[in-house]
């Protein structure tokens, strides 16, 4: 395997992932923290993070805030000198959109040149039905075919990419979201987080507590809050379910109110959202729209949590390796998502998920990269 001393890797993540809270920072700051027990890590960041913990590794502050960092040309002649100053020998894009500094800097370093791409982004702006998409694919194709490497974050975007970018299979791998947890919690762990929950917002022993959580000024979110308290709740108050659904996250607007659907809690941002996940018995994933992996559902997942998802929402997830615990209707047809509710809500699953850990336990992913490299 190829050592510490034979890779010097630099990051550029231009977006916030400090503090980690939201799925994609949690993504960025998990996969950076256990690549750097693997290769001499280095990390150029953007102004916009607030680093209140000890890094195990360097980062220079150098990315604008604003949407014109992604034009700053001033990066190149900055990363150019890391580069060659500390000898590096392979550094990552995250996100396409600063490939135009990536085909420079291979062109004028010796270093390898990778996109970590956690989107098709050429589909995910066509699906909002941007005008923009077609200049996207464009330039997204070319930056892909002009790296070394790609990693894309499941196997459906990477076998896309190769088909309809023309890219050369050897140079593609999947790296997909993980997580810390290698097991699956101790029954224990999980009891305390229901008593916890259950007093903290007066919860009964008979009621089933499903969850629904995501940051909410991203527009995907907002549209998959409003099929829960439309759509889903109101199918479930016609069941013989009896029943709560938390929902959590940032920005929950504050016109959401209880006394308008008295089986949904809006408890807002939590400090704790692991307690919760970890309380719940199902987790609810109705998202439609929006790229990637949704990494709250690997989250749900790696917590013992059985999961109820849309076909889009469970993507890059495979359900044969969920053990059970992951049921997936077709998007929209939300009779079937509260059926699968339903029918989860009566199953005992115990098996040991061995295989969903072998996949997404973040360890075994940064292996795969290093392998890569």
């Amino acid at each position: 395997m190829t050592t510490k001393r034979q890779i010097s890797l630099l990051g550029i993540l231009p977006t916030k992932y400090l503090p980690a809270v939201i799925g994609g920072e949690k993504s960025h700051f998990y996969f950076y923290n256990y690549l750097s027990q693997a290769v001499k890590l280095e990390l150029v960041i953007s102004k916009s993070n607030k680093v209140s913990i000890k890094l195990p590794y360097k980062t220079f502050r150098y990315i604008g805030t604003i949407k014109l960092k992604y034009f700053d040309w001033t990066l190149f002649f900055k990363i150019r000198k890391i580069i060659r100053r500390d000898e590096i020998t392979h550094f990552i894009i995250e996100q396409p959109f600063l490939g135009w500094l990536g085909f420079l800097l291979k062109k004028f370093t010796d270093a390898k040149f990778i996109v970590h791409t956690h989107n098709i982004e050429a589909l995910r702006f066509k699906r909002t039905n941007s005008w923009f998409w077609k200049i996207l694919w464009c330039y997204e194709s070319r930056i892909l075919k002009a790296a070394d490497i790609v990693f894309f974050i499941s196997d459906e975007d990477r076998l896309f990419a190769i088909k309809h970018y023309d890219l050369n299979p050897q140079y593609c791998t999947t790296i997909t979201f993980g997580t810390p947890l290698n097991e699956l919690p101790k029954k224990q762990l999980k009891e305390n987080a229901k008593q916890a929950v259950r007093s903290k917002y007066g919860i009964s022993e008979s009621e089933l507590l499903l969850l629904f959580n995501g940051n909410f000024n991203y527009g995907p979110n907002l549209k998959a809050l409003s099929y829960v308290e439309q759509e889903i709740n109101s199918r479930l108050t016609h069941t013989d379910l009896k029943y709560k659904i938390i929902i959590c996250g940032k920005d929950l607007s504050k016109n959401f109110k209880r006394e308008h659907y008295p089986n949904i809690i809006f408890a807002g941002f939590v400090e704790d959202i692991d307690q919760i996940v970890l309380a719940s018995d199902i987790f609810l994933n109705p998202l439609i729209e929006g790229g990637g992996i949704k990494t709250k559902l690997v989250e749900a997942l790696s917590f013992g949590t059985k999961a109820v998802s849309t076909a889009s929402g469970a993507y890059g997830v495979p359900v044969a390796f969920t053990g059970g615990r992951l049921r997936v209707v077709q998007d929209y047809d939300w009779s079937e998502f509260v059926a699968a509710i339903v029918q989860l809500s009566h199953e005992s699953i115990e098996n040991d998920h061995a295989k969903f850990y072998d996949m997404f336990y973040w360890p075994r992913i940064i292996e795969e990269v290093v392998k890569t490299l």
